[in-house]
C-alpha cells in the first residue's frame, strides 16, 4: 500500500477518534442544556398501535396512505424546528439513525411528504403535523427505512473546551414493509 493512501485512511481514522474522545471528556457538554423537543408517532392513528415509538406500514408498489406525527416541545421557550423525511442509516452502535437533511441514501426519504417544513411549537405544547407515505411503483419488495426528524436552529457551544455549532436534532422511524419474494 503506497504512502498516499495510507495517509488518506489513516489522516481522516485519526481525526475522528480525537473527536469523539474530546466528545466523552467529563463535562464536555455539561454546560449544555438537555434536549426539550421530541417526535413521536400519533396516538390516534388507524395506522399505528397504541404506544408504538415508530410508524410501521405495509404498502404495496403505488399505495400510499395519510398519517400524523406529533412535534413536542417540554421547553420554558416557543422553538421554531425544521422538519424534513430522511433515509434511515446505521449508527456506529447498530441502532437506526436518519441522514442530515439532503443526504440522499436510499431515497426512502422521498416517499415521505407533508405539508410543512417549518414549525412553530409554543412552549409546553404540542404541534400535529399531517403527512403522505406514498410508496412508488417500481419499489423493491423488503423494508425500507426512512425517518421524520425535526431540527433546532444552530447554536453556539462547546465540546471538551472548544468552541462549537451545535445542532440538536430528534427523529422518529418509519419503516415501510413492500411485499414481495426478496433476493
Amino acid at each position: 500500500m503506497s504512502t498516499a493512501i495510507r495517509r488518506r485512511i489513516w489522516i481522516p481514522l485519526v481525526a475522528a477518534m480525537a473527536l469523539m474522545a474530546l466528545a466523552l471528556l467529563p463535562g464536555a457538554a455539561s454546560a449544555q442544556s438537555p434536549l426539550v423537543f421530541g417526535i413521536q408517532p400519533s396516538q390516534g392513528s388507524a395506522n399505528t398501535p397504541s404506544g408504538s415509538s415508530y410508524f410501521t406500514y405495509t404498502l404495496a408498489p403505488g399505495a400510499g396512505l395519510d398519517d400524523m406525527v406529533v412535534i413536542s416541545n417540554n421547553g420554558a421557550e416557543q422553538v421554531i424546528l425544521k422538519l424534513y423525511a430522511a433515509d434511515g442509516i446505521t449508527s456506529i452502535n447498530g441502532s437506526t439513525a436518519f441522514a442530515e437533511a439532503g443526504d440522499i441514501r436510499s431515497n426512502t426519504q422521498t416517499w415521505l411528504n407533508a405539508t410543512v417544513s417549518d414549525i412553530l411549537v409554543p412552549d409546553g405544547q404540542v404541534v400535529t403535523v399531517a403527512f403522505r407515505v406514498q410508496v412508488p411503483p417500481d419499489a423493491t419488495p423488503g423494508d425500507h427505512v426512512a425517518g421524520w426528524v425535526v431540527e433546532a436552529p444552530p447554536r453556539a457551544g462547546t465540546a471538551g473546551g472548544i468552541g462549537a455549532s451545535i445542532t440538536e436534532r430528534a427523529g422518529v422511524a418509519v419503516v415501510i414493509h413492500v411485499p414481495g419474494e426478496t433476493t
